[in-house]
């Protein structure tokens, strides 16, 4: 077989081989490679397609080099200029068998692979605020990465809404221009640095960084990737940045499935982190990563959504905390102090219960002995105790003032124990009797179930003969 770039004149011919590394013409642009193969005089000839994508030259400062990149990573020191790329050595794999792209992107960038045409809705290098595509995998990204953060003994990043906007954009820019690299481009024209544009959604001159992939269909496996590839995984456990952004996005080109993380630290903000930016929780106990910028700042208060502040206290970065048990979005905020000077942060989570409350008990209940027939109506009620707050198990003991109430059994445990009720020695005499049974939460006794301890008023009617019962026929429309 022989092959050529473009129009150029043809190698010489050569063994056959289904696979081999190839060089482009080093130009910017759509780029044809065809092959001859041959079997004696008769000669086959294919070719195909790709679009090479060149950044310009940028200085040497400013770039960092790991090794092993999906689809590059890219990082800046404070203090640092906005220019840098990173370089990466090694060829295109895959370490987790998905169609995800792991490349080197530091020169031309791996290729995106023709599919069907899209307009680009975006050009230049202007802040866009992107609408999120699918919220669902953005947040499993944060709640992976910061898990995997937990496991290498780092602090929780805060979710930032500006940063999101600037991995939503590159996400689908990539996409829609055709291209695949940290810089920004309108279609095979080079249009501004990834600082340049990650500063017009995140001013600042600390630390940043950005992961970028494609072609991975979930969450679960670009972080597999992104954890398998030293260059992307130095990132996400880079103990500088205090915050992230994710963005994804789905079309029809290239890659289709397009990812993004931005990460980053503001000078001046320390954020509060609940349940590792977890977005719902279902119990009002959570746990709170409170960052600071050094030991000089010794003391914090609390406090739940808008009630009073609690006590000064000395700071800790870890902190168990108790929600306002209310279904709904629940805001935790802190102030830390070092001397006059205060900083506060704060962070929100959707809770999806409402606190425990024990219910689905009567407020009354009759009983009526007839002693002439002997007959007691109804002969007993059947109450089923229940957290009608939500779905977090009651223990409960039932308990009675008199002795003439039978109450079985004396305790259980929500949703499937239940209480029966009935007279057990009947007075003598005819007459209206009353009593109450009390049913009375045991556990848990933090924070106090609503509703507890529960009184129903039982009362006894005694009489010497009934004048007649009344039958009423029970009609369904």
């Amino acid at each position: 077989m022989r092959l050529r770039n473009d129009d150029d004149p043809w190698s010489a011919w050569m063994p056959f081989t289904p696979t081999l590394s190839w060089i482009l013409n080093p130009r910017p642009g759509e780029h044809r490679v065809t092959a001859e193969v041959r079997r004696g005089q008769s000669v086959r000839q294919v070719s195909d397609t790709i679009n090479l994508v060149l950044p310009e030259s940028l200085p040497e400062w400013g770039k960092i080099q790991p090794a092993g990149m999906i689809g590059g990573n890219s990082t800046t020191l404070p203090g640092k200029p906005a220019h840098g790329v990173v370089a990466s050595a090694g060829s295109p794999q895959s370490t987790d068998g998905e169609e995800g792209i792991l490349g080197d992107p530091a020169s031309t960038g791996p290729a995106v692979p023709l599919g069907n045409e899209v307009t680009p809705l975006f050009s230049g290098c202007t802040r866009i605020n992107v609408p999120v595509q699918n919220a669902a995998f953005e947040q499993q990204v944060v709640e992976l990465v910061n898990q995997e953060r937990a496991s290498a003994g780092l602090p929780p990043l805060k979710r930032n809404l500006d940063l999101d906007y600037a991995a939503r954009y590159h996400a689908q820019d990539m996409h829609d221009d055709r291209y695949f690299f940290h810089d920004t481009y309108d279609g095979s024209t080079w249009v501004c640095d990834t600082w340049q544009r990650l500063s017009n959604y995140y001013p600042t001159t600390g630390w940043m960084g950005e992961n970028i992939a494609g072609g991975y269909t979930t969450p679960s496996s670009v972080m597999a990737g992104w954890m398998n590839s030293p260059g992307h995984k130095a990132n996400i456990l880079n103990s500088n940045y205090r915050e992230i952004g994710v963005g994804y996005y789905y079309g029809p080109s290239g890659y289709q499935h397009y990812w993004v993380q931005d990460f980053g630290s503001r000078s001046g903000y320390y954020p509060l982190v609940i349940n590792r930016e977890a977005a719902t929780t279902d119990s009002p106990q959570v746990s709170l990563y409170i960052y600071r910028e050094d030991s000089t700042w010794t003391e914090m208060r609390l406090r739940n959504d808008d009630l009073s502040w609690g006590p000064w206290q000395p700071f800790s970065n870890n902190v168990s905390w108790t929600l306002q048990w209310f279904k709904g979005t629940r805001t935790v905020s802190v102030e830390v102090r070092k001397g006059t000077t205060v900083r506060s942060a704060s962070d929100t989570i959707e809770l999806t219960t409402s606190q425990n409350t024990l219910g689905n008990l009567p407020a009354s209940l009759l009983f009526i002995f007839d002693q002439a027939t002997s007959r007691l109506i109804p002969p007993s009620y059947t109450l089923q105790p229940l957290n009608t707050g939500n779905s977090f198990p009651l223990s409960w003991m039932a308990s009675t003032a008199d002795s003439w109430l039978s109450v079985t059994p004396s305790s259980g445990t929500t949703p499937s124990s239940t209480l029966t009720i009935i007279p057990g020695s009947l007075p003598s005499g005819p007459g209206l009797y009353s009593t109450t049974v009390t049913v009375t939460v045991t556990s848990p006794t933090s924070p106090p179930t609503e509703g507890s301890p529960a009184q129903i008023q039982v009362k006894l009617s005694v009489v010497e003969a009934l004048d007649h019962l009344l039958y009423l026929p029970l009609i369904q429309r």
